[in-house]
């Protein structure tokens, strides 16, 4: 692209801001001066006010927060894991700084893209607001400054500097006057090239801890590291594994004052309705805070509600693959070339339950019952001849009592209650289903689980803990690839939209050697496919009597 051609897009770009942001010259300064401080006190109607090109749709709750909290801190360390489509660098580029400037709390900004030329084309968006908004040169005062005025690098009027760096560069010397820089963003600078590249990974963390936040002001030093999570080997990972190991995750729901929030700010009831509470991480230690925000939750509910819905998510899911929708949209890298193929995940209507030759329902429990522990996981497998139907999977972070309900549940749907919810399993006659549980150092506690839940209901279930030697995790689990491979493995169609075997499939395919993602959901699958090949190993081969027919000499 031609620097002429860069001008002119740049100018098109302030005309357009220009026209976006007329001022009512009609208010009375009593007026001016409250609608300002009404503004300076919550980010969302600043934002929108000020930057209507943007506020296509009302500011996500954690948007909003994430500005406060910058507000109230001088000395915070942020990283944002949001995914794809948040309006990361909208907002960490271009509306924090501005509402931190707004309140006289911006003295020199760094902005760090991927290289040099990345970096000055995102701080334009910041300058073309400074040279053209309207709005906010009428109540905040003209901002060009004659001869302090380039690309990658000017001084507003009020003596507020901005520079572009690109990673690696040096941002030694970096100040504007007595100023060092107060607030340094690290935008988008993970790439598939870095990741391949784990020494180059680990040089370009040790150069933001280093020689980056070397440069910082001894008074204000606010440090935001923004992007989405598409790869495992990455800067943003690095420095979470650094910075936050040992963090305790706080609730989202549970987040109060203490945690920096705007108090007033906070009774207006946007941070106490988030119903997609599980799409959100929050994790802090000392001055670093991290806040994962995916695109949907668990059941498919989108995470920003007032610019997505539903059915755009679900479209876009069906409209890329698998481990593309986990990289971009959920924060979930997932290597390429892993055990289990997406290409191989297929779906089918199922049989009749009566028409099975087997099945087996088989749980693999957790002995803990937190946001990081492990998963209970229960799944129905159908075997019949050489196929295997996934026909009913559970997985959820849950206490032991909530599996051993759905279990029961599960045995009721087909013995008793076959036209009910929850599964409407339609039949004709009575099923023989065979329940299992992987046998640890809790079984017993496990199994007492069982005597309560069968005390309740009056029955016990048939359950019976799977003692065989299983071997290697991994050697077991890639085991069950080939029948992946060779097409023998169908899930049920009807549940594909469910989010226990959507996050199933998800765990799945992010399975690898050496990868900490979930693993309860295979090692339930392996049991049930164990057991149900114990039942029919024998069942495909049919006698043959009469002689043995002659071999012919093949010299």
């Amino acid at each position: 692209m031609s620097v002429k051609l860069t001008q002119r897009r740049f100018n098109a770009r302030m005309r357009e801001i220009s026209a976006l942001t007329p001022v009512d010259i009609s208010e009375t300064p009593e007026a001016k001066a409250a609608r300002i401080k009404r503004l300076m006190g919550n980010y969302g109607a600043f934002f929108e006010y000020y930057f209507p090109m943007y506020a296509t749709s009302p500011c996500a709750w954690f948007q909003v927060w994430v500005a406060h909290m910058l507000l109230q801190h001088r000395f915070i360390r942020f990283i944002l894991t949001w995914f794809r489509g948040c309006a990361k660098s909208v907002h960490a580029d271009m509306g924090y700084p501005l509402f931190l400037k707004a309140h006289n709390d911006l003295h020199c900004m760094v902005l760090v893209g991927q290289n040099h030329e990345k970096a000055c084309i995102l701080l334009a968006d910041i300058q073309a607001q400074l040279l053209s908004n309207r709005r906010y040169i009428a109540d905040y005062g003209e901002q060009y400054s004659h001869g302090h005025w380039k690309d990658g690098q000017f001084t507003s009027k009020d003596g507020c500097s901005f520079h572009a760096l690109g990673l690696g560069q040096s941002p030694r010397g970096l100040r504007n006057a007595g100023h060092r820089p107060t607030y340094i963003v690290v935008d988008d600078i993970d790439t598939r090239e870095l990741s391949n590249n784990a020494a180059r990974v680990r040089s370009a963390t040790d150069w933001a801890m280093d020689d980056l936040m070397g440069c910082f002001d001894n008074n204000s030093q606010r440090f935001i590291v923004v992007n989405n999570m598409p790869f495992v080997n990455s800067v943003m990972g690095s420095l979470v594994n650094e910075k936050l190991q040992g963090a305790a995750p706080v609730p989202v729901q549970s987040l109060t004052a203490e945690f920096g929030y705007n108090p007033a700010f906070s009774s207006t009831g946007l941070f106490t309705d988030v119903k997609a509470a599980n799409a959100f991480f929050y994790q802090y230690k000392n001055a670093w805070h991290q806040l994962r925000v995916n695109a949907v939750d668990d059941t498919g509910d989108p995470s920003w509600p007032e610019k997505y819905t539903r059915e755009y998510w679900q479209l876009m899911r069906d409209d890329k693959s698998h481990r593309s929708w986990l990289r971009e949209y959920m924060n979930q890298p997932v290597v390429e070339g892993g055990v289990f193929k997406n290409d191989w995940i297929l779906y089918k209507q199922m049989l009749p339950l009566d028409q099975y030759e087997t099945l087996v329902a088989y749980a693999d429990p957790s002995w803990k019952a937190t946001t990081t522990s492990d998963y209970k996981a229960v799944v129905l497998v159908g075997k019949t001849g050489d196929h295997w139907h996934i026909i009913k999977v559970f997985l959820q972070q849950c206490s032991i009592s909530t599996m051993v309900r759905y279990m029961y549940d599960l045995y009721e749907s087909m013995e008793y209650y076959r036209l009910h919810k929850p599964f409407k399993f339609e039949m004709d006659k009575p099923v023989n289903c065979d329940y299992w549980i992987e046998a640890n150092a809790n079984q017993d506690l496990h199994l007492e689980e069982f005597y309560t839940e069968g005390r309740i209901r009056g029955y016990s279930l048939n359950i019976r803990p799977d003692y065989h030697a299983k071997g290697e995790k991994f050697g077991r689990i890639e085991g069950m690839s080939p029948f992946y491979e060779r097409k023998l493995v169908y899930h049920n169609i009807a549940e594909k939209n469910d989010p226990d075997m959507i996050r199933a499939i998800e765990h799945q395919l992010a399975f690898e050697q050496g990868s900490k993602s979930p693993d309860d959901y295979m090692d339930a699958l392996h049991g049930a496919m164990y057991q149900a090949r114990l039942r029919t190993k024998a069942t495909h081969s049919e006698p043959r009597t009469g002689k043995t027919p002659e071999r012919k000499n093949s010299y």
